[in-house]
């Protein structure tokens, strides 16, 4: 089963101009096919990438917000104010002129608890208190 134009069985054994059209078509037409699809497939990765960047530099100001909140958190805690107040908080010390009140903490009665009502007779009450 050879398949062939009646051209190229006429003529000698060399392809034809026609033939040659075909192949510079097909060439003409795969080509570009090619190029657009490997363009293709770089501008998906180009936009995979740029999304890496992004999320990457918004990670990145976010640490630097998160840097400038602890420096300033240090340079609170550095100052002598907030030294005083610590020692005075938790090491209940003081100043040479200030004098050191401790109070106790006051404890709320979890459980309100009611007053036993006594309806007895005024006599009966008497009688259990002296005997």
């Amino acid at each position: 089963m050879d398949i062939s134009c009646k051209a190229c069985q006429v003529e000698s054994h060399m392809p034809s101009k026609q033939h040659k059209i075909n192949y510079r078509l097909l060439l003409v037409i795969l080509l570009p096919l090619f190029f657009f699809s490997y363009a293709l497939k770089s501008w998906i990765n180009l936009q995979e990438r740029l999304k890496i960047v992004k999320t990457a530099e918004e990670k990145v100001l976010q640490e630097n917000e998160n840097k400038a909140s602890l420096e300033k958190e240090l340079v609170r805690v550095q100052g002598r104010n907030y030294i005083e107040q610590q020692a005075r908080d938790k090491l209940n010390l003081g100043k040479d002129e200030e004098i050191t009140v401790i109070l106790p903490t006051l404890s709320v009665p979890s459980q309100i608890i009611p007053t036993p009502i006594d309806n007895s007779y005024n006599w009966e009450k008497w009688l259990k208190l002296f005997f």
